[in-house]
């Protein structure tokens, strides 16, 4: 077919579409020259039809080509979105419908289809045409086609999905959806683990469409707002519902839908747009793996919902709120112990179970007669946890990722460095003379690792100890390769001597590698390390700001978990690493605490401190890890894990020399220590072990919360030792209660008594005790309900804050106008009600479980399982005299009105010093709110002298003992001023007079 216009000729070929027929003004006659494809060059295509009577239109000018270039970036960028569902009949019929493609482009395929679709879009947008086309219709222009797609053609598009497809016939089709902010191919290995154990059953996995990371092809369902936005968009719901359709259409088999954290949010709230579907979609049966939130489950759609009881990122505690809703009745489930969030093999397992009973043909094929298949399985499990440790770990070789845990510009040891392995691994060995030991040192995150380290060098070299700094390299995927090169190098250096690993933030994950890995290798290495030290240790990928890793089924790092299986001794520190450390964030601590625990039962965890590995003056190791040094150095203690220690034990010299320099010259600790006696020692331990327990917990529970704690518990052990040790010769200050800890440690191992002394002393001022009970009690999540005693503290500040503001004070005024009675009656209640708001509010911002009353009543049941810490107990009795004089305040106003004189109200007010002499007195002020106070008397005090004691917190001195009584808690009995408090008990109750 031609077409003639104005001299120019137009030939329509089947295969090419229009030709321009030109070539004449050249002399070579008439030749066929292609028309441009507007889809691969729209500026040469437009220019070609300016010969055309529409092309003669375009007033072509400088800014021309750039629009053309712009409507052709816009054009391709809809193409891109809309290729992926060019596959799928649904869209295909509505393209059709709506002009942008022929029936006969269905047999394009899906990238030919969507050529069509562009060349369209681009030829209607330029406003030209081929002659002889017809003017399409439909949403061609840009935001009409916006429309389009958002609102007709993604609402009935399924999701991309990657199908495994079974070696036998399909009986069964298991439909999963992968979690939050993982790559697409999250549960690929866990697919084929199932399908190993369900050889007749098809896998499907859709792919989530909002991409996070296109580096690294990180995905989400849809972004969480926050941590509780678990709403799916309507606009999933759709698909997931065409997906299934889909799927329905191509699989004749029983269908199962799943998924995993946020996929399973997303199925559950799909469900009921599923059983309303006109094609009744209902599957035969669901599975919510860590994920249930409330939706509405069909009748008679078995269901199993697996949730794990450590799980973190969506805590089983908000599951079994969920479980609540009356629409999820019905429900199985399942609670495994120990499980996080993840997808474990026994998770796995139980799914192949469910799924068999649900198709009774499909049987599992592990069985005890089929050990071929067994051994597949079993493959396949392998198989899954080396892919996924591989895809994340060389995931996060990204630079983005290695920024929060290294600094990639950080100046290293440098080409002529010594090295391991092929010069891979760098290292600088810091040798001292007669060294007692090599002290491997694996850095953190520092800009410059020379001096990033020379403190902790030269405090380590202060106690005769050589350091070999490792140079590792930068990249996530070589850290435990790193380590194993430095763990065989070790062999090269010759030296048998003692091996101390410490780990700083990044490096614990080298440091904790070897301490597992040597355990393959020759006992004589093996028996060489003699502690860990974990020092603002990365504790796992989870605890990293902001969480790179979303909902991938495993932990990469897992240094928690991996810290129960070391069998060395354990320094745990706080730290100060610029990631990792105490300072920045306590989650890494928290959570190595949790691996550490038990290691206390077995004597070998030797300090657990929050504060740092330099004590602050910075020339010296902080008090916790010499000790711990020390300890796993000493030769007594070392035998004493393995074997009883005679009472001639010899100790270790390790300290020698380390205390050389005094008025008259260099000498050696031995001749110190042999100036003094083992009962002169013994004496000293005895007036020590004489102080008030009391006032020395309370300080000790002080220090204990400090960020550099090490220095002021060191400065308050040498003040309480100061009189004893001065008095003894040993000298003033902390130098001479060094010297006095020196000499104890040469003496103790040729004393039994001695010893046992030392240790008893030792256990009167050991901040880790103190800790091994904040981590007990911490991890007790029955009482807690999750809060720790930190949280304790931050609820105290703020509550503290609040009583003493004003506008809290307007609120219980306004409640007390609204109360008939007396004015103390009226601003008691008034402060009750207000008091338990409070308690609400602050239960409910620690996701305490529960509503209204039962709030306040579990907020104070948390304070009382913590009241082991004594210096809680100042804070709650601050706060408790800040509610009495708030009451008080409430009370004068409330009196002022009826004509009565008032006092004036102090403008501060600080609570009296609380003593500890010799009965401990709880009374319950409002046994509702679990408001209550501890209480200190001589142990001959009366009842009168306590009701004195309380009156006496008002500020305002206008409360007496005679406005109240006090009875037996919780019996009730009122109590006589003149009965003796000890003959009592030890609790009390306010109560009217």
């Amino acid at each position: 077919r031609v077409f003639a216009l104005e001299g120019q000729s137009w030939l329509q070929v089947a295969s090419k579409g229009w030709m321009l027929m030109d070539g004449s003004s050249l002399g070579l006659g008439i030749l066929v020259e292609e028309l441009v494809d507007v889809a691969e060059n729209v500026v040469a295509w437009a220019r070609q039809q300016q010969v055309t009577e529409a092309g003669r239109s375009i007033q072509w000018t400088a800014e021309t080509e750039e629009e053309l270039l712009q409507l052709n970036v816009r054009a391709h960028e809809q193409l891109e979105r809309l290729q992926p569902l060019c596959e799928f009949p649904t869209v295909l019929a509505l393209l059709q419908q709506e002009g942008f493609i022929s029936e006969e482009d269905f047999s394009l395929g899906p990238e030919g289809i969507g050529q069509a679709v562009l060349r369209l879009l681009l030829r209607r947008r330029a406003g030209l045409l081929v002659l002889g086309e017809e003017m399409p219709s439909g949403p061609w222009a840009h935001q009409a086609f916006e429309s389009f797609f958002e609102e007709v053609l993604l609402p009935v598009a399924p999701f991309p999905c990657k199908l495994f497809m079974p070696r036998e016939p399909a009986q069964s089709l298991l439909l999963l959806l992968h979690g939050s902010y993982v790559r697409g191919d999250d549960l690929f290995a866990e697919a084929e683990v199932l399908q190993s154990m369900l050889p007749a059953t098809a896998v499907a996995l859709p792919e989530a469409l909002t991409l996070i990371d296109a580096a690294t092809g990180i995905r989400a369902w849809w972004p969480f707002g926050d941590e509780s936005d678990f709403t799916a968009p309507q606009l999933l719901i759709q698909r997931l519902v065409a997906t299934v359709r889909w799927l329905g259409a191509r699989f004749q088999a029983k269908l199962v839908i799943g998924g995993f954290s946020q996929g399973a949010m997303l199925v559950g709230q799909s469900l009921n747009a599923l059983q309303k579907s006109a094609d009744a979609l209902l599957p035969s049966a669901v599975v919510i793996l860590s994920g249930l939130v409330p939706c509405s489950l069909p009748a008679n759609v078995p269901c199993l919902a697996i949730h794990g009881d450590v799980d973190e990122k969506l805590p089983l505690s908000s599951v079994q709120k969920s479980m609540e809703d009356p629409r999820l009745k019905g429900i199985r489930l399942e609670v495994f112990p120990g499980l996080g969030h993840e997808i474990s093999d026994a998770v796995l397992e139980r799914v192949a179970v469910f799924c068999s009973e649900l198709a009774p043909s499909n049987e599992l094929s592990i069985s005890a007669d089929e050990p071929a298949l067994i051994q597949e399985a079993n493959q396949a499990k392998l198989l899954r946890w080396v892919k996924n440790i591989s895809k994340v770990i060389t995931m996060f070789d990204d630079e983005r990722f290695m920024s929060h845990i290294t600094d990639p510009k950080m100046r290293g040891l440098g080409s002529k460095a010594r090295s391991f392995g092929d010069g891979n691994v760098k290292y600088e060995l810091h040798e001292e003379k007669e060294s007692k030991a090599l002290v491997l040192l694996f850095h953190g995150r520092l800009h410059d690792l020379r001096e990033g380290t020379q403190s902790l060098v030269a405090a380590y070299r202060r106690l005769k100890l050589s350091v070999l700094v490792v140079d590792y390299r930068q990249k996530f995927s070589q850290f435990c390769v790193d380590a194993t090169m430095v763990l065989e190098g070790l062999q090269e250096l010759g030296n048998k001597r003692p091996v101390i690993i410490h780990g700083i933030g990044c490096g614990a994950i080298h440091a904790l590698h070897m301490a597992l890995a040597s355990h393959s290798y020759p006992r004589a290495l093996r028996e060489r390390f003699k502690l860990l030290v974990l020092d603002g240790a990365v504790g796992n990928f989870r605890s990293l700001p902001p969480s790179p890793t979303g909902c991938i089924a495993m932990d990469p790092i897992g240094n928690d978990e991996k810290l129960k299986y070391v069998d060395l001794p354990i320094c745990l520190l706080g730290g100060d690493d610029e990631c990792c450390g105490f300072g920045r964030s306590d989650k890494h601590f928290t959570v190595l605490t949790g691996g550490a625990e038990r290691h206390v039962a077995k004597a070998k965890l030797l300090a657990l401190s929050s504060g740092l590995a330099l004590a602050e003056s910075a020339d010296r190791l902080s008090a916790e890890l010499y000790g711990a040094v020390h300890k796993a150095l000493d030769p007594v203690f070392v035998a004493s894990l393995t074997t009883e220690v005679g009472a001639e034990g010899k100790a270790s010299r390790f300290f020698e020399n380390v205390l050389a320099e005094t008025e008259g010259g260099p000498e050696t600790l031995e001749a110190k220590a042999g100036k003094f006696r083992v009962e002169e020692l013994q004496r000293i331990c005895d007036e020590v072990l004489q102080l008030d327990e009391g006032k020395l917990l309370q300080e000790l529970w002080r220090l204990r919360r400090l960020k550099k704690r090490d220095a002021e518990w060191l400065e308050y052990v040498a003040s309480k030792h100061g009189p004893a040790l001065e008095k003894h010769g040993f000298g003033k200050g902390i130098e001479g209660f060094k010297l006095f800890e020196a000499v104890m440690s040469i003496h103790a191992g040729k004393s039994r008594e001695l010893a046992q002394k030392q240790e008893v002393l030792m256990q009167k001022f050991d901040l880790r005790a103190l800790d091994a009970q904040v981590l007990r009690a911490e991890r007790d999540r029955s009482t807690n309900f999750g809060v720790t005693l930190e949280q304790c503290y931050k609820v105290a500040d703020e509550s503290d804050a609040a009583w003493q503001s004003e506008e809290l004070f307007d609120r219980a005024l306004a409640l007390a106008h609204e109360q008939t009675g007396p004015a103390p009656a009226a601003a008691r209640a008034a402060v009750k009600a207000v008091a338990k708001e409070l308690s609400v509010r602050h239960a409910a911002k620690l996701s305490i479980p529960g509503a209204g009353d039962e709030l306040a009543l579990k907020l104070a049941q948390v304070f009382s399982h913590y009241s082991i810490d004594r210096h809680l107990t100042v804070y709650v009795g601050r706060m408790q005299a800040s509610i009495m004089k708030l009451s008080e305040r409430v009370r004068a106003r409330i009196a002022d009105k009826a004509g009565k004189p008032t006092k004036a109200v102090p403008a501060s007010f600080e609570p009296p010093a609380r003593e500890f002499p010799d009965i401990d007195v709880v009374v319950h002020i409002e046994p509702d709110l679990g408001l209550s106070t501890k209480l200190r008397m001589p142990a001959p005090s009366l009842v009168r002298a306590v009701r004195e004691k309380i009156a006496g917190f008002d500020p305002l001195g206008a409360t007496s003992a005679k406005d109240f009584r006090l009875r037996l808690h919780p019996d009730g009995r009122l109590v006589g001023d003149d009965e003796k408090v000890a003959d009592l008990g030890c609790e009390l109750e306010v109560c009217e007079e």
